[in-house]
């Protein structure tokens, strides 16, 4: 079988990083990770080139070679690979996308650069390269996006999946006018894509402010509020120490029995809402799985209301005046 690699130490001087390349991307912790391995450990995988007109051309390993020539090594040992040249491409496409993420723009110049020289179809660039064809497709979709979009997304201001979900919108003001959300408030896809399906962002029930990352509190209730971060800061301090504090005895409920997790499959009547339905038989009650749910959503409100009430009580305590307000 004939060899596809032949292993040369080469001029680190001699190596040109082609100008259409991907790379697994690395941030700076990563690359310091990597540093230091190279420096205990050496190179596990050697970079691999093409030689080319008296030169060799990088193809995957570029992180690799950064590091090398940070320490000031003169020379590196490389495999060289022995195919042609649009072997090549492939073979560092796939190379990368194994080793880290290689963005959408990335992605789509190299299926360009494929697709010139090969001819070969999606289905065909990813049998051999492992990347699925639904992901080839989203880069070529992310690819024709507006030049700001393009642009922000090279710049780390939106994502890939921010790009994805821009890409989905068809019309363009619409589309522009999300993406100017993104960009000004910082949404995450999720919010991006409700304000997209709705048209709105929701506010902060005390602030005002609109597209931030908003919590609900005392859901369920007349007092229900969404706040943002620095709202409930300032107005609900203990909010977190609260809510912590009503779902480990949530946990200390389910697991003494107290409040049902299994349900069986026969039919009884509900105390609560009387009807006849699958149901948790318990000692002393019988509940359906809907009442249940009620129960636990009451519970939680309840826990979460009662606020400075609870700060000092035990449990036995806790569950008297729990259970005297319900």
């Amino acid at each position: 079988m004939k060899e596809l690699y032949e292993i040369r130490e080469i001029p680190i001087d001699q190596i040109v990083i082609p100008s259409v390349r991907v790379s697994a991307h690395m941030d700076e912790e990563e690359m310091k990770v990597l540093e230091e391995s190279i420096e205990r450990f050496g190179l596990f995988a050697e970079p691999i080139v093409i030689e080319k007109d008296g030169r060799y051309e990088l193809v995957a390993g570029k992180n690799r070679l950064e590091v090398l020539k940070k320490k000031g090594a003169k020379t590196v040992k490389c495999r060289v690979f022995k195919g042609s040249e649009s072997d090549a491409v492939l073979v560092h496409l796939a190379e990368n996308f194994a080793r880290g993420r290689i963005s959408a723009l990335e992605l789509d110049a190299y299926i360009r650069k494929i697709r010139a020289e090969r001819g070969m179809s999606l289905e065909e660039i990813s049998k051999f390269t492992g990347i699925s064809v639904s992901k080839l497709r989203a880069a070529e979709r992310i690819a024709k996006l507006e030049d700001e979009i393009r642009s922000a997304l090279l710049t780390g201001q939106i994502t890939d999946s921010h790009a994805l979900l821009l890409a989905q919108i068809k019309d363009k003001e619409q589309r522009m006018d999300v993406f100017e959300k993104i960009i000004t408030y910082g949404l995450t896809v999720d919010q991006a894509r409700k304000y997209w399906w709705h048209g709105w962002l929701k506010k902060c029930d005390i602030c005002g402010k609109e597209g931030q990352e908003l919590q609900v509190i005392f859901r369920d209730t007349p007092q229900e509020k969404w706040v943002c971060p620095e709202c409930l800061e300032k107005h609900y301090p203990n909010i977190d120490k609260l809510l912590k504090a009503a779902k480990e005895r949530f946990m200390k409920m389910i697991e003494s029995g107290e409040i049902p997790t299994d349900f069986s499959k026969m039919k009884f009547k509900c105390f609560l809402c009387d009807g006849v339905k699958e149901a948790y038989q318990q000692r002393i009650l019988t509940i359906c799985k809907e009442c249940h749910a009620k129960l636990l959503r009451i519970l939680d409100n309840m826990y979460t209301q009662l606020g400075k009430e609870i700060k000092d009580m035990d449990m036995e305590e806790l569950d008297k005046l729990v259970f005297r307000k319900i």
